[in-house]
């Protein structure tokens, strides 16, 4: 039952494009122009990057409770029938009820928390996805040419492309997202390092310690955090950078530099 509650989510779910897309429109930013999305980069990313959650909270509330649970039920027809004569039997009242359902609860008890386990991997492997996404939607808005790289890269989006980067490291950008830090993430580093590339940053959402900013700067990297992480704890670090100076530094310093020819802001895929 396990696997086909899984199978059957899995079909029921909207895909990651689809729940940013729904928050987009229900935020309103499809009436920003550009000078608003640069200028407001960094709240805009937050309120899509907490709101998309919710949303996608709201879908798998309806998956679950209108489809996927009661399967449980329909699935188990002699289970129902002998918690039926149970509840006959104990007085089939408030009292029998519950305890009924205390009967219940622990007979799916195993497939319920494979499931719930199973909602939470998923949540970790769409998380990624999701955010990338967000900051897809937004560098798109702000009218900033990008290249979105394969799945299985280590960098998520060259700026203003790839062609502009293998011609001219210097005056390109590498953004590497992660949306939590894990040990992995100075492999990670490393490797977009060795792209020798000097405006390389590694954009997370999650808070980073002293010694995460002493890691990357060992490797000449920046890391891109929430303004207010910037703010609050580092304030006076360079390796540390806000989303609204990363985005300001791109229109301001290297936007400028590109060559009139490089790709349009990216089309989403």
């Amino acid at each position: 039952m396990l696997e086909n509650l899984r199978a059957s989510r899995k079909k029921l779910m909207p895909p990651s494009a689809q729940v940013v897309v729904e928050t987009w429109d229900l935020l309103g930013y499809e009436s920003l122009d550009v000078d608003q999305v640069r200028a407001n980069f960094n709240e805009l990313l937050y309120d899509l990057f907490i709101k998309t959650l919710d949303v996608l909270e709201s879908h798998e509330q309806k998956v679950d409770v209108e489809t996927l649970l009661p399967q449980v039920v329909q699935k188990n027809p002699g289970l129902v029938a002998s918690l039926r004569s149970k509840m006959k039997n104990l007085g089939d009242d408030e009292h029998a009820l519950a305890a009924t359902l205390s009967h219940f609860l622990q007979n799916v008890h195993p497939v319920l928390k494979g499931y719930y386990l199973s909602i939470a991997q998923s949540r970790k492997q769409r998380g990624g996805q999701d955010f990338q996404l967000q900051v897809e939607f937004l560098l798109k808005n702000a009218a900033i040419p990008y290249e979105k790289q394969a799945t299985e890269s280590r960098v998520d989006f060259l700026l203003p492309s790839k062609k502009a980067f293998e011609k001219d490291r210097p005056r390109s950008v590498v953004l590497s997202l992660k949306r939590t830090l894990r040990e992995r993430w100075k492999q990670v580093a490393s490797e977009i390092k060795d792209l020798k590339c000097p405006n390389t940053y590694l954009v997370t959402t999650e808070k980073i310690t002293p010694k995460d900013v002493d890691d990357i700067k060992a490797l000449t990297i920046y890391f891109v955090v929430w303004d207010s992480v910037k703010r609050q704890s580092f304030p006076s670090e360079p390796a540390v950078v806000g989303f609204s100076k990363l985005i300001g530094d791109i229109v301001g310093l290297y936007m400028p530099q590109w060559p009139p020819n490089c790709l349009p802001a990216g089309s989403l895929t």
